[in-house]
């Protein structure tokens, strides 16, 4: 039987050449020769050289599969997207939007353009559920977890040291510790009658996920777990109430609440700056705070504070890559095949193997514990702290509007951070736009 099937694929001959299209945008830049990660194969500062190192690398396993990567910047990748109107004009492969409205929308889902990936996914169980969650819908599950990333609290371990505060120990802390610590690092250093450093900052932006953690503290949600419906008031009143009272009393940043994310981040980590002293950032601004002149904080990193539930918690974006629709006119044969070495290539990239090497060249968290498990940033505790909070955290929700409801929600936040609504005020006509939005995407 073995000699028939030799004999009859012989008559075959080789498979028919594929391709297979894959957009992307920049992303780590590839650093200088002599640098960890530098890859010799391409230019320095090559924000494409990640993803082309592995491509190659998937074309090298599979002979006759040529991977064509389409390099777009973010803002052209978007706009690409919204005006294919034909599954032929769409890649193979390409981001799913996990939340920040830069890649493929989950709301392609509902139009039959994206595929299922459940049944090829390998190694289910070695995601954290954040990755997972993430990647969501109803019980499908829509995208392949490359690497996650978390907001985390900083703090600036000079500003506790002058002020003698002692930093939380192994990185937690309650909520009244919190506040105590806050409200120590607010002072005027040079007695001009004027505050010069503020115990806490935090902005309210769409795509910024570092203010959601505080409303979650206490058990709150954005939306029900069927996604249904909005669950912020009023179970998140008494959260926002606590934020609030932080800016009022003048020991949170006067840009607290306001969208000067730019602002906020110079003043925390510039060299000559550093007027705050807590602030929570995505897991981005570790290594830019490392990175020396002109930013340089000697950094400690920790949990958010606990709320009633006594649990961390913070909120897991995931970089993740979708599969388009693969019926492209050229017979059932083929398109199964294409299928197939998609699914490959989608595994390929969130495999245990090349999120380590994720980690170890460009400093990005794994979407899989077995990776944790290998220490990858033994040489950089503050990324190591960061890691650790992985298991904690959850998921942006994975509704197919998200994008619009994180925007009506962080509006209204702000407004009450500033003083402008009241927090019950806020939350409630948070609530009101939110299920606009959700009855519209229910017809």
């Amino acid at each position: 039987m073995l000699g028939v099937a030799l004999l009859v694929a012989a008559c075959r001959g080789p498979a028919e050449p594929l391709t297979i299209v894959v957009w992307d945008g920049p992303r780590w830049p590839n650093p200088l020769p002599g640098q960890p990660g530098h890859d010799p194969r391409w230019t320095p500062g090559d924000r494409f050289s990640w993803l082309k190192g592995v491509l190659a690398e998937f074309q090298a396993l599979h002979p006759g599969v040529q991977v064509q990567l389409v390099e777009m910047n973010w803002p052209d990748l978007a706009g690409a997207l919204q005006r294919a109107t034909d599954p032929a004009d769409l890649p193979d492969l390409a981001p799913l939007d996990t939340g920040l409205g830069d890649g493929v929308p989950l709301t392609w889902w509902g139009r039959g353009l994206l595929e299922a990936v459940d049944r090829f996914l390998e190694d289910q169980t070695d995601f954290y559920p954040a990755a997972l969650d993430a990647v969501r819908i109803g019980r499908r599950l829509v995208g392949f977890p490359v690497h996650l990333d978390l907001p985390v609290m900083l703090l600036n371990r000079e500003l506790f040291a002058e002020r003698g505060v002692p930093l939380p120990q192994n990185g937690r802390w309650t909520w009244e510790e919190f506040v105590e610590a806050a409200r120590k690092l607010t002072f005027d250093r040079d007695g001009d009658g004027a505050t010069d450093v503020w115990g806490f900052a935090v902005p309210a932006l769409r795509g910024c996920p570092e203010l959601w953690p505080f409303l979650y503290l206490d058990g709150a949600r954005p939306l029900s777990p069927d996604l249904s419906r909005y669950t912020l008031y009023p179970t998140a009143v008494e959260a926002l109430t606590r934020l609030v009272e932080l800016v009022a009393e003048g020991t949170a940043h006067p840009d607290t609440g306001t969208t000067a994310t730019g602002r906020l981040f110079r003043d925390f980590a510039l060299g000559d700056r550093q007027a705050i002293a807590i602030q929570p950032f995505s897991t981005w601004a570790i290594l830019t705070c490392q990175g020396g002149d002109p930013f340089g904080v000697d950094l400690e990193v920790a949990e958010y504070p606990l709320g009633s539930t006594g649990l961390p918690v913070t909120l897991g974006r995931v970089t993740a890559f979708a599969v388009l629709a693969q019926d492209r006119g050229q017979g059932l044969a083929m398109a199964a095949r294409r299928r197939r070495v998609t699914m490959e290539l989608g595994n390929f990239l969130a495999s245990a193997h090349q999120q380590h090497l994720l980690a170890v060249a460009h400093s990005a968290l794994p979407a899989r514990p077995s990776v944790a498990g290998l220490a990858p940033f033994a040489g950089n505790p503050a990324l190591g702290r960061a890691l650790e909070m992985a298991a904690w955290a959850q998921a942006t929700p994975a509704h197919p509007e998200w994008p619009r409801i994180d925007t009506a929600v962080q509006v209204e936040l702000g407004l009450a951070l500033r003083g402008e609504k009241t927090p019950a005020e806020a939350l409630r006509d948070a609530g009101q736009k939110v299920r606009a939005i959700l009855e519209e995407a229910g017809r």
